[in-house]
């Protein structure tokens, strides 16, 4: 499909209190919600469009602990998104943006530099390339004519041919990724998201990944009374696919049935997933050392 006709659609996770259900509509959130008091839902993201295109999104593991031993709380949190585009339909998902902010409770102000948990560590984290391709560009020739022939001395006449080769342009393309702590929602203090940016090879024009996951490593402020669970993450995807899907989307925020909940955490509850092999509860910035983290959080396409 030509670039022209590429346009842009989001999913957003927002909070469905009546005080801003209308902006969570206008800005493209998708159905899923969490059953009355549900604290760590496992589908965060299950959006299929009529082209079958879809974005699943799973909370995959939760682990609950101390960032060192006797130190603060903190959490490590992995959610698994998936990409799946239409082989047959020639559909894909071209660019991929991910947003994971956390707040306290279910009311306190997101950007709130009192109250917002601290995103200690992320992984994937940095830059990244992968599917490096180059096209050179086609050799040309040039004829010149000349007629030596001409005026006073037509014995001379006849055409002499010259060949010039242009040089070759080579155009180079790769997939990227980019992951980087964020702070949100305000200007100063700690960071309280992570980002992630997906990029396709524009030059094999084969679409994002269908898998990443993203690993995140939490510590709640401390002395925080919330009044339900201990902290929520606020989910933003954003992908740049072709018109139609997007004509799809923005009918869905229309109709107003777009609202999805929030992911709420419960520090006292037991971890969600199966067990990470050498991962220390009691010690979850160690994770960072060990290469859990990074294990945990990445690309089946960069890493394979």
């Amino acid at each position: 499909m030509p670039a022209a006709q590429s346009l842009n659609f989001s999913i957003i996770l927002k909070e469905t209190d009546a005080a801003n259900i209308d902006e969570a509509e206008s800005q493209g959130a998708y159905h899923t919600q969490n059953l009355e008091g549900e604290i760590q839902r496992r589908t965060v993201i299950d959006q299929t469009s009529k082209g079958e295109l879809s974005i699943l999104a799973e909370l995959t593991h939760v682990i609950h602990g101390s960032l060192t031993p006797g130190g603060p709380k903190a959490s490590l949190i992995v959610f698994d998104f998936r990409f799946t585009g239409s082989q047959l339909q020639g559909r894909r998902f071209r660019s991929v943006a991910i947003e994971i902010s956390f707040a306290h409770g279910s009311k306190s102000p997101l950007g709130s530099t009192q109250t917002d948990p601290e995103v200690v560590a992320i992984s994937p984290d940095g830059d990244f390339q992968w599917d490096h391709s180059s096209i050179e560009g086609k050799t040309q020739k040039g004829l010149t004519v000349n007629l030596l022939g001409s005026g006073s001395n037509p014995s001379q006449s006849g055409i002499s041919t010259s060949w010039a080769k242009t040089t070759p342009k080579t155009k180079e393309g790769e997939a990227t990724l980019f992951g980087a702590t964020r702070i949100f929602g305000r200007s100063k203090g700690l960071k309280n998201s992570g980002k992630w940016l997906l990029r396709e090879n524009r030059l094999r024009e084969s679409g994002v990944p269908c898998k990443i996951s993203t690993a995140i490593l939490v510590r709640p402020q401390p002395n925080v009374v919330s009044e339900q669970g201990s902290f929520r993450a606020i989910v933003k995807v954003f992908a740049e696919v072709d018109k139609a899907y997007s004509v799809e989307n923005v009918f869905k925020r229309m109709t107003g049935s777009s609202v999805i909940d929030p992911i709420f955490f419960q520090q006292d509850l037991k971890q969600v997933g199966p067990a990470v092999a050498g991962l220390q509860a009691d010690n979850l910035a160690k994770a960072r050392e060990d290469g859990i983290l990074e294990r945990l959080g990445c690309v089946p396409a960069i890493t394979a």
